[in-house]
């Protein structure tokens, strides 16, 4: 069986509610509205980087993606996509924050100590390692290591007993240092635990900006124009029916990135097999017949001034009305 050539590339949660995108946002030129249907609106100029609130799980993703679709890379994709010399796309900047460490992520950090969640250091009988929430993990000297996994269970039911009193990291943190019952080395891996926690600093993030062309959809995909505005150019598409169809390899530019108009963004074999190879997190590659039926009727096919260069939507986009 021949192996696929393109991939179209999104989030794990690109279907039901999205729960793990993470919250932006960016300036923009006021909407347009139409002058004749007040139902048609569409974004005008985008004018600034987009800036991003990042939870705990988004942060240590290779790939993030905000609401809207944005993809964010980490330093780890956006270093690979360079080093490889793939094509059809360029980056921005991004303005990235860690929210506030919440009560839950604080007490997610202790369950880990008192589940024992940790293994010896290969090679070094004299450290030992913990695996903290969320895959982080921490050295430790082996006096600590040995002083936790020797917590009596009595020990520790009573100071989980404690904890469950507290409402907030401040008091699950004091209850630590008033519980007598808890060994002091094991205080000093749970003090080091919450300045983790505390202290997040946000990673440096690159918007993916694809500026690769695979041409406007074909109609055997099902993608075809149902409404276009002659006051305002909204233009609305029929959702796919025949997802194996979308990519017409005579429209494609060769690009290793690429979008399909107005249906979705692609990328080559290459690409996969780089974000497969180096184990990549926060992304999933499908093949288009294995791509799921469309979540929406239409497709609103907006502008490519939304999602790439002026210069290059103006060079792909003119002669189409897409601009």
């Amino acid at each position: 069986m021949l192996q696929p050539q393109f991939w179209h590339i999104d989030s794990p949660d690109s279907t039901a509610n999205r729960a793990s995108h993470v919250d932006h946002e960016i300036k923009w030129a006021e909407r347009i509205i139409c002058p004749v249907n007040d139902g048609h609106q569409r974004g005008g100029k985008r004018l600034s980087d987009l800036s991003v609130s990042l939870p705990p799980r988004a942060a240590r993703d290779d790939f993030v993606w905000a609401w809207g679709g944005n993809c964010l890379l980490q330093d780890s994709a956006f270093d690979l996509f360079k080093s490889s010399g793939f094509t059809g796309f360029e980056v921005r900047p991004v303005k990235a924050k860690c929210e506030r460490p919440s009560f839950d992520d604080f007490m997610a950090a202790v369950r880990v100590v008192g589940m024992l969640r940790m293994e010896r250091v290969l090679a070094d009988d004299d450290s030992f390692k913990i695996e903290l929430a969320g895959g982080r993990e921490v050295e430790i000297p082996s006096s600590i290591g040995m002083a936790i996994r020797g917590m009596a269970i009595g020990v520790r039911m009573q100071f989980e007993g404690a904890l469950e009193k507290a409402r907030s990291a401040k008091v699950a943190e004091q209850a630590f240092v008033d519980f007598t019952g808890l060994a002091e080395d094991s205080r000093r891996v749970v003090s080091q635990i919450a300045a983790i926690v505390a202290s997040r600093e946000p990673p440096a993030l690159h918007e993916l900006v694809v500026t690769g062309w695979g041409g406007i959809a074909p109609p055997e995909s099902g993608v075809k124009l149902i409404e276009k505005c002659d006051a305002c150019g909204l233009l609305y598409f029929s959702a796919w029916t025949n997802p194996e169809t979308l990519i017409d390899s005579s429209r494609w530019d060769g690009s290793d990135f690429f979008r399909v108009w107005p249906a979705a963004s692609f990328v080559t074999r290459r690409v996969a097999d780089a974000i497969r190879d180096n184990r990549l997190s926060g992304a999933v590659l499908t093949p288009p017949a294995e791509l799921p039926p469309c979540g929406s009727r239409t497709l609103s096919g907006n502008r490519l001034s939304l999602w790439m260069p002026a210069d290059r939507a103006h060079e792909l986009g003119a002669a189409l009305g897409i601009e």
